[in-house]
C-alpha cells in the first residue's frame, strides 16, 4: 500500500491510486449503503430500507435516504453489469427523480454525477468503476441474504438474485 498523501482538508492519508487509507486498509471511494434495520417487507413483497451510496465524502442523495431497495438494487445490478462493458449508465432511485449518471473516463475510472429532478445536486467525481461495481453486487448479495433470513420472496427478489453476482 503506497501512500499518496496526507490531506488534513480531505481528511487522508490518501493512496496512489486515489482510495483512502484507514490504518492499514484501503477504503474504496464509492460505498453502497443499505440499512438493514430499517428494512420492512410488505404485503404485496415490496422491501423498503435505508439505501444511499456515498462517493467519495458525499452521500447521495442524502444519508439516511429511504427507497425500494430490492427494485432498486434489481436495476442497479443490470446497470453493473454493462458498466463492468464499458457502457455508460444511470443509476435511478425510485423515489423522487434522482439518479447517478456514471460515465466511463478511461483507466479503469467513471465519472460520477449525483442529479435530482435533473439538477446538479452533487458534483462530478471519478471513481474505480471496479470498486463501484462491486459495492453494487456486494450491497445487493447482503439485501439478498437478509430477505432469505426473514423469508420474503416475491418478483423483484427474483430479479435482483438473477443479476447479482
Amino acid at each position: 500500500m503506497e501512500l499518496c498523501s496526507l490531506s488534513p482538508v480531505f481528511g487522508g492519508p490518501w493512496l496512489a491510486d486515489g482510495r483512502r487509507a484507514n490504518g492499514l486498509m484501503a477504503v474504496p471511494d464509492v460505498e453502497v449503503h443499505v440499512d438493514h434495520e430499517t428494512m420492512s417487507g410488505g404485503a404485496r413483497g415490496v422491501v423498503t430500507g435505508g439505501l444511499a451510496i456515498r462517493v467519495g465524502d458525499r452521500w447521495f442523495p442524502e444519508a439516511g435516504w429511504n427507497d425500494f431497495v430490492v427494485v432498486v438494487l434489481g436495476w442497479w445490478c443490470r446497470e453493473a453489469a454493462a458498466l463492468a462493458s464499458g457502457v455508460p449508465v444511470d443509476l435511478r432511485f425510485m423515489d423522487g427523480d434522482c439518479r447517478l449518471a456514471v460515465r466511463p473516463v478511461g483507466g479503469g475510472r467513471v465519472s460520477v454525477r449525483g442529479l435530482i429532478r435533473g439538477a446538479e445536486a452533487m458534483g462530478e467525481r471519478d471513481v474505480s468503476a471496479a470498486d463501484l461495481v462491486e459495492a453494487i453486487y456486494r450491497a445487493g448479495r447482503a439485501v439478498l441474504a437478509a430477505c432469505n433470513a426473514l423469508g420474503w420472496a416475491s418478483p423483484d427478489v427474483d430479479e435482483l438474485r438473477e443479476w447479482c453476482r
